[in-house]
């Protein structure tokens, strides 16, 4: 099982957090079937230890934001140039009639992103499942210490590139019948050749991006004064919960102290401080 690397990972949660405006946690692995309603068991996981599929299917149905297909670089150091159908141009790597695209790479640690259908998906009845969890925490079915998936960035189709250590190029044949500048994005690919660059991942038939969790913590205006000593002598709020008896647990409950919260820049900020 190959996996990205932490600066690919970066390069990836970069150019995510721009189209979207939040963060995502980029998914390591092609080798995952993350889906919304997931219960990870750690900030590491990609693989759930409870799957959603056991949930009424009411709970995880998801919503999607708009589809979008752009070709997405990491920076000025990764050139596009478009050929359309007709130009006589890129001579050495399509026919006349042939439309395509070549990427250079100008400096090591760049990647491409050549997406199509890429949006948001989110979780639709996000307060019944909130319930839920909270329900399964009080009566100890899980811990306060796992990851809840709540959001994805799919994409339909796409091929993820980083650059070699020299650089390197990569080809696309270009499968559209009108030749416009929109091609560029728009238009269904394939790959035709790449030449000294690193990592890719062929994502023809679709998936997975990158991922938002949740987890269960405590208001911070009603934390016990137990709970508070334990995390003010350095451990963590996580684990001073998963120290609760179920009684504690209800009595909280009862006063509405906890809460489901978003946990994705706790996991990204994991990672970062584990790998320096």
């Amino acid at each position: 099982m190959s996996e990205l690397t932490n600066k690919q990972a970066r390069l990836i949660k970069s150019q995510i957090t721009k189209l979207y405006g939040r963060n995502y946690i980029p998914l390591l692995t092609t080798d995952s079937t993350i889906s919304i309603g997931d219960i990870l068991l750690s900030e590491k996981d990609i693989s759930p230890v409870i799957d959603s599929s056991v949930f009424p299917k009411e709970l995880t149905e998801l919503v999607e934001g708009k589809k979008l297909s752009q070709n997405i670089t990491s920076s000025s150091e990764v050139n596009i140039t478009t050929k359309l159908k007709g130009e006589a141009i890129l001579s050495d790597y399509f026919k006349i009639n042939d439309a395509g695209i070549v990427v250079q790479f100008n400096s090591s640690n760049q990647m491409f992103l050549k997406v199509q259908g890429i949006r948001q998906q989110s979780m639709k009845n996000f307060i019944d499942f909130r319930k839920l969890v909270l329900d399964m925490y009080v009566n100890a079915q899980i811990s306060s210490k796992v990851y809840i998936v709540r959001g994805l960035v799919y994409a339909d189709k796409y091929f993820l590139q980083f650059s070699g250590n020299s650089g390197g190029s990569v080809g696309f044949n270009l499968d559209a019948e009108v030749s416009t500048v929109d091609i560029e994005a728009t238009a269904d690919f394939s790959l035709k050749w790449k030449k000294d660059v690193g990592y890719n991942i062929d994502g023809s038939n679709g998936g997975v991006l990158a991922y938002r969790v949740s987890g269960v913590r405590l208001k911070r205006h009603l934390i016990p004064e137990g709970v508070q000593n334990q995390i003010l002598l350095g451990m963590s709020e996580s684990d001073a919960l998963n120290m609760l008896s179920i009684d504690e647990r209800r009595k909280l409950i009862d006063n509405d102290a906890f809460e489901v919260v978003d946990l994705t820049d706790e996991v990204l900020l994991a990672r970062d401080s584990e790998n320096g």
